[in-house]
């Protein structure tokens, strides 16, 4: 008798702790690795000199538009990183497109709300083919390296799908590329753009 007593005793002293741990919720972990595409459009400062056979200097605004092909992750609620391959027009200042591999750190404010804000810093690194008709150069592709730092915001819309706006402030520098025909000429091209973006990201 005495068993059975101290036994449903123990039973009803166990009970509350067993059920507590078993309407614990399991905490659904959120997807860390996304796929991305941007939209981007603003305007660009060129600025070119010539010195050699040819001298003097010029700087001539063109307008940009292109896209962004990213992928990333966030390994914590405050970090990003993220790489991409991009397509620019850069308007009438090339012939060509420019492509870019580049890659940017996003230092993000957390909130309490689907809006959280950011800043960003990247790099890239550009190249376009050199097509004139009226010029032969001692390279066919003209190389770049940029960086840029931005601000912008990320909308959770829901656990898979989110969307990314911004405005970025960027320096690129050109290599030195030699004219050879008709003339013979280095030419030193640098440019300073403004764009806005907005884009979605995909997690998964």
């Amino acid at each position: 008798m005495n068993k059975l007593v101290v036994s449903l005793l123990s039973l009803s002293l166990l009970s509350p702790c067993l059920l507590a741990e078993e309407s614990v919720p399991v905490e659904e972990k959120s997807s860390k690795v996304f796929v991305g595409v941007d939209y981007f459009k603003g305007e660009s400062e060129l600025s070119v000199g010539l010195s050699g056979g040819l001298s003097g200097s010029a700087e001539m605004d063109f307008d940009q538009t292109g896209y962004r092909l990213k992928i990333g992750f966030q390994e914590r609620e405050n970090f990003r990183f993220q790489g991409y391959f991009k397509i620019e027009d850069f308007d009438d200042a090339f012939d060509e497109k420019v492509y870019g591999l580049g890659a940017d750190v996003l230092f993000i404010i957390p909130t309490q709300s689907n809006f959280s804000p950011y800043f960003l810093l990247g790099f890239s690194s550009d190249f376009t083919e050199l097509d004139d008709e009226t010029f032969d150069y001692s390279e066919d592709t003209l190389k770049a390296l940029a960086l840029k730092v931005g601000v912008g915001a990320l909308v959770k819309i829901n656990k898979q799908v989110e969307f990314q706006v911004g405005y970025d402030i960027q320096y690129r520098t050109w290599q030195d590329i030699k004219v050879v025909d008709p003339i013979f000429a280095t030419v030193e091209q640098e440019d300073k753009s403004r764009t806005f973006y907005a884009g979605l990201n995909f997690f998964f």
